[in-house]
């Protein structure tokens, strides 16, 4: 069976476990900031097709999701997410998620691409609110893997406006931290 048809079931959970973790691979090459593609270095958005940004959820060796987040641009995730072993789900386009939206970028609160604001749920705190527009439901028609599927999705229509737990970085070098 090809290495990119394999699933978390059909492999050894010793062999899952060092499955390496782009979180931990990507790292250091260039800055880790919600606008930059960590494979390339690339300043990524959501509004050019050419350099779209997209944000991927990293998962366990049980196929779990976990709270590491990897951005890349569209390009490098066509190369490096399918056939990368392990597990990483795109998240939609806009969707809100502490430390790796566009407005976090010049946060006090962000290191690397996650919030560390002590209210923030993640960090054992109440919660911090963001505001944005409510997601859109919709049903997906269409294949995957060859065969006819439908599937419903989430579309946010715009990018979070407002977080209660921002704070303006001073120096704008800082913007990338």
């Amino acid at each position: 069976m090809p290495k990119s048809q394999l699933t978390a079931a059909d492999v050894p959970l010793s062999v899952r476990r060092a499955w390496p973790k782009l979180s931990e691979t990507l790292v250091g090459l260039f800055p880790v900031a919600p606008d930059l593609c960590q494979e390339c270095g690339v300043t990524v958005d959501d509004a050019d097709d050419t350099r779209r940004r997209t944000r991927w959820i990293e998962h366990d060796e049980w196929d779990r999701p976990t709270h590491a987040v990897i951005v890349l641009c569209r390009s490098c995730a066509e190369d490096i997410i399918e056939p990368h072993p392990r597990l990483y789900a795109e998240m939609p386009i806009h969707k809100p998620h502490p430390g790796t939206m566009a407005l976090c970028g010049a946060c006090i609160h962000r290191t690397g691409l996650r919030c560390t604001h002590p209210n923030a749920k993640a960090n054992g705190g109440p919660g911090i609110v963001i505001t944005y527009a409510p997601p859109l439901r919709a049903f997906m028609d269409g294949t995957r893997g060859g065969r006819r599927a439908g599937w419903v999705t989430e579309i946010y229509p715009s990018a979070p406006t407002v977080c209660n737990g921002r704070a303006q970085r001073h120096d704008a070098e800082d913007a990338h931290a």
